[in-house]
C-alpha cells in the first residue's frame, strides 16, 4: 500500500492547520501538495509542493478530484468538494 498524499485546498485554510499538515508531513514522511490560485508560502521541503490554479470557481476543488487517489486525505472546509471526496 503506498502511502497516501495529503491534499488542502489551499486559499481558505487558515494558517495554523497548514502548519499542523506540515509538521505531520515530516514526522510522518507524507507529501503534502496545496492547491491554491494564487502563491503562498511554504516550508521548503522535498515533502511539500504548491499547485497554483487559474482563478475561477472549483477551478483548485476540480485539479483535487481530478488528482486524488482512494488513500488519499483531502483537507478542505468546502462541503460540496468533501462531500465528492467521500
Amino acid at each position: 500500500m503506498t502511502k497516501p498524499i495529503i491534499w488542502i485546498d489551499a486559499d481558505a485554510c487558515p494558517k495554523v492547520i497548514k502548519e499542523f499538515v506540515f509538521k505531520t508531513s515530516v514526522r510522518l514522511q507524507l507529501q503534502v501538495i496545496l492547491v491554491a490560485n494564487s502563491q503562498m508560502h511554504i516550508p521548503q521541503s522535498p515533502l511539500i509542493k504548491l499547485i497554483i490554479v487559474k482563478a475561477g470557481t472549483d477551478v483548485a476543488d476540480n485539479y483535487i478530484v481530478e488528482h486524488i487517489t482512494e488513500n488519499d486525505i483531502v483537507v478542505t472546509a468546502d462541503i460540496p468538494l468533501a462531500a465528492f471526496v467521500v
